[in-house]
C-alpha cells in the first residue's frame, strides 16, 4: 500500500495517514471530498479502498474538511508540489509517499469562533467510528462483572445497547451507577503524557482517549475531562465545564478566552487553565467529578458538597509540593474552545504540560517520571540538585536520573523500551541544529504521603450501596501497566 500524508502547516502541525492501493496512481478531488463526506462506517458500502491507518485520528482530518466550523477553522486548501489542488484537479499518486500541505483561507476568525461545538464533533465521530469506539469502552467497562440492568432485569451486552436503551430502559440508579462506573474507569487510567510524544498527538478527543486506556494508558485532565464528556455526548447527559488555576482565573477570563480564539490568535493568549473538570447533570442532581488521577484525588460530589471547593479551591499534590487550585464554573463555549485549541490549534502543548507546568511524563501512586532539557556541565548538575534537593526535603527517596549513557540500566525492560521511545520523539519534536543537548529523565519513588483521598459524597455511596471494604477496593490503586507494544 502506498500512502497519502496530508501534512497540516498551519494550527498544530498534525499530519493525518491515508493508505491507498499500489496500482492507485491518481485521485480527484472532489472524489476524496465526497469519501470524507461519508462516515468511515460507511466506506465499503460505496465502493471506497483507501483506508485510514489510525481511524481515529483520521476522524479529526475528516472533521477538519467537513465540518472547519466545528474545529474552529478556516475552510481548509489542499497543496500538492506548491500547487493549490481545487476540486477538478487530480491528486497524483505516483511515489510510496505523497505528502498533501494543509492550509487555510483567509477568513474573520470571529465569524466561525462561535460555531465550535465539542458535542457535534464526538457525535459525527460516534457515526463514523461507532464500532472501534464502542469495542474500546467495552473493553474496559467489563460489563460481565459490573453489569448494567434495565428496569426489567434484562442484562445489556455492550455499550452500544447502552446508548440505544439508556434513557428509556434504565432507572436514575443504574445511570448513576453507569456514570459513577465510567468516571472510575477514567480516573483508573494513568496520568500520562508517555503515548501523546510517542503518537506525536497534541491532545487527544475523548473518543480516541477510551481507546487509549483500553490499550492500557491513560491521558492529562483535559483528555480524560473529554472522555467523559463525550460519553454525555452520546447518551444525552448534560454537562458543563468547571475550569482551574492555581494562580486563579481572571473575572473576565471568558472574555480574553473568546477575544484570543475571535483574533485567530493574534491578540496575547490569557493565562493557562492548568485544570479541567465536570459537572453532570443526573436526574434531579448535579456531580462535580474529576477523574484525573495523579495529582488530584478522585472526587465525586453532589451540588451542594461541590460548593466548599468550587469557592475555596482544592489541593492537588504537584510531586513535591501542595497547591491549592482555585475552581470556577464556566460556559459550554469556554470549555469547547479550550478542548479545541487543545485537539487542532496548538502545536506546543508538550512544553506548556510537561516542562513548563512540571507535570513530567507520567504521576503514578509509586512514582513520578519527570523529564528536563539537559545542556549538561553545570545546569545538568543545577537540575539533578534540585530534585534531589526536594525529595530530601519532603522525604521521598533519592530520584534516579536516566538518559542515553545509562538507560539500559533499568531492571525494568518495559519502561525501559518506553523511554527509549520518548526520548527519540522528543529530539524530533525539539530538533535544532544549534542545540547540543538532550534529555534527561527523572524517576522519583513516591512514599504513602503522596495525595490519594477520595473525596465522594455519602449520598452517592448510599445510593450505589458501598460500604466499608468495598469502597476500600474500589478506590484502591488501578493504575494499567504501561506497555510499549500497544495496537492502534
Amino acid at each position: 500500500m502506498k500512502r497519502i500524508i496530508f501534512a497540516d502547516r498551519c494550527a498544530n502541525r498534525d499530519q493525518y495517514i491515508l493508505a491507498v492501493p499500489e496500482k492507485m496512481i491518481r485521485w480527484r478531488v472532489s472524489s476524496l471530498y465526497d469519501y470524507l463526506e461519508k462516515p468511515q462506517s460507511l466506506r465499503g458500502e460505496y465502493g471506497y479502498i483507501p483506508i485510514p491507518l489510525d481511524s481515529l485520528h483520521f476522524e479529526q482530518f475528516r472533521q477538519l474538511i467537513v465540518a472547519p466550523e466545528l474545529t474552529m477553522s478556516p475552510s481548509p486548501i489542499l497543496i500538492q508540489n506548491g500547487q493549490i489542488l481545487g476540486s477538478d484537479a487530480e491528486i497524483e499518486i505516483d511515489n510510496e509517499d505523497i505528502v498533501i500541505d494543509i492550509d487555510r483561507e483567509e477568513t474573520d476568525f470571529a465569524s466561525i469562533t462561535s460555531k465550535v461545538s465539542v458535542a457535534k464533533r464526538n457525535i459525527m465521530a460516534f457515526e463514523s467510528c461507532r464500532a472501534q469506539i464502542c469495542n474500546s469502552i467495552d473493553k474496559v467497562l467489563d460489563l460481565d462483572g459490573y453489569p448494567v440492568t434495565t428496569r426489567k432485569g434484562g442484562r445489556l451486552q455492550s455499550f452500544s445497547e447502552i446508548v440505544e436503551f439508556f434513557n428509556e430502559e434504565l432507572d436514575e440508579r443504574e445511570k448513576l451507577r453507569l456514570l459513577w462506573r465510567l468516571s472510575r474507569i477514567l480516573y483508573a487510567a494513568p496520568f500520562e503524557s508517555i503515548t501523546r510524544i510517542i503518537d506525536n498527538r497534541q491532545s487527544r478527543p475523548g473518543y480516541a482517549v477510551w481507546r487509549n486506556i483500553a490499550n492500557g494508558f491513560g491521558g492529562v485532565c483535559a483528555e480524560k475531562t473529554a472522555a467523559l464528556g463525550f460519553v454525555c455526548d452520546i447518551l444525552g447527559m448534560r454537562y458543563s465545564p468547571v475550569i482551574g488555576s492555581a494562580a486563579g482565573l481572571p473575572e473576565n477570563y471568558e472574555k480574553q478566552l473568546l477575544g484570543y480564539a475571535r483574533s485567530g490568535g493574534e491578540l496575547d493568549s490569557p493565562a493557562w487553565v492548568q485544570h479541567h473538570l465536570l459537572e453532570v447533570e443526573l436526574a434531579n442532581e448535579i456531580y462535580l467529578i474529576d477523574t484525573t488521577n495523579g495529582n488530584i484525588p478522585f472526587i465525586f460530589l453532589t451540588k451542594s458538597d461541590s460548593e466548599s471547593a468550587l469557592n475555596g479551591g482544592m489541593r492537588a499534590r504537584m510531586v513535591y509540593n501542595t497547591e491549592r487550585i482555585q475552581l470556577r464554573r464556566s460556559t459550554s463555549i469556554t470549555g469547547d474552545i479550550l478542548l479545541t485549541l487543545g485537539e487542532f490549534h496548538i502545536p506546543d502543548l508538550h512544553l506548556q504540560y510537561i516542562f513548563e507546568q512540571g507535570l513530567g511524563i507520567q504521576i503514578s501512586a509509586e512514582c513520578f517520571l519527570g523529564v528536563y532539557f539537559d545542556w549538561g556541565g553545570e545546569r545538568s548538575a543545577l537540575q539533578q540538585n534540585y530534585y534531589s534537593s526536594m525529595a530530601r526535603k519532603v522525604g521521598f527517596p533519592y530520584p534516579r536520573f536516566l538518559h542515553q549513557g545509562n538507560l539500559e540500566s533499568l531492571p525494568d525492560e518495559g519502561l525501559c523500551k518506553v523511554l527509549q521511545e520518548v526520548l527519540v520523539a522528543l529530539r524530533e519534536r525539539y530538533c535544532d541544529s544549534s542545540y547540543t543537548g538532550d534529555f534527561t529523565f527523572v524517576l522519583q519513588p513516591i512514599n504513602n504521603n503522596f495525595w490519594r483521598e477520595p473525596r465522594i459524597s455519602s449520598p452517592v455511596i448510599e445510593c450505589l450501596g458501598i460500604e466499608g471494604g468495598l469502597l476500600t477496593r474500589l478506590m484502591g490503586s488501578a493504575n494499567l501497566k504501561l506497555e510499549v507494544n500497544r495496537s492502534e
